[in-house]
C-alpha cells in the first residue's frame, strides 16, 4: 500500500511541485526523514540548475518509492 504527498517550495527563484509516492510498511514522508527535505532540494537543485531540466522522475527504495518534479514557470 502505498501513501502519496505532494509538497511544492522555490529554489533560486523557481518553484517547484513535487509529487511523493512511498510505502506505508518502508517509506516515510521527507518531513520525517533525516536531512529528506535538505537532501531533496540539493537534488533539484543540481539537476535543475546543471542538467538544466524541467522535469523528472526518481525511483528509490527498490522502486517502491517515487517522486515526481517539475518547475512550474
Amino acid at each position: 500500500m502505498t501513501n502519496n504527498e505532494k509538497l511544492s517550495f522555490i529554489i533560486n527563484e523557481k518553484k517547484i511541485e513535487i509529487e511523493h509516492s512511498f510505502d506505508v510498511e518502508t517509506g516515510k514522508p521527507f518531513e520525517k526523514q533525516e536531512n529528506g527535505l535538505e537532501d531533496l532540494k540539493s537534488f533539484l537543485n543540481d539537476e535543475i540548475f546543471t542538467e538544466n531540466k524541467k522535469e523528472g522522475f526518481i525511483p528509490y527504495n527498490n522502486f517502491e518509492s517515487s517522486v515526481n518534479w517539475k518547475v512550474i514557470e
